[in-house]
């Protein structure tokens, strides 16, 4: 909802939120009515946060309703990436939300450790980091 507050002030482009209960912590809107508004849709490129990226795992939430929204935008988008911070590598949370195989590309701000390239690199996941961005923002255009 902030997102959308500073586009419709920022800009002229349209807007259009999903239902859904708002959680209070961070404005996000979740439950069952969001994921069947998202479920009507097909979407060119689906950016989405992550709560931690363990190897074994994969890619984790701490909450369901994000874990099923994840899994609802990565099945009807074109290419999914995935957005997490170095803090989120290593660290496991309650919920399995998507094997790294079920995301096109990680973007984070460092490269993460050999092990996880490993692993991200072996289920064909591109990785964006500062060190190697440039070379790599135009599989992110090529949509």
């Amino acid at each position: 909802m902030d997102i959308a507050a500073l586009l419709t002030q920022q800009s002229d482009n349209a807007v259009t939120l999903t239902p859904g209960r708002v959680r209070r912590n961070d404005n996000a809107l979740i439950g069952p009515h969001t994921l069947e508004f998202a479920r009507q849709f097909h979407y060119d490129i689906a950016f989405m946060g992550i709560g931690a990226v363990d190897r074994d795992n994969g890619f984790m939430d701490y909450e369901e309703p994000e874990a099923l929204l994840r899994r609802v935008l990565s099945t009807h988008c074109r290419q999914s990436v995935i957005l997490a911070d170095e803090g989120k590598f290593g660290l496991r949370t309650f919920v399995n939300t998507l094997p790294f195989s079920a995301v096109d590309t990680l973007v984070t701000n460092a490269r993460p450790a050999a092990a996880f390239v490993a692993s991200l690199e072996s289920a064909h996941v591109n990785i964006l980091h500062p060190g190697n961005a440039a070379d790599d923002t135009a599989r992110l255009s090529g949509v």
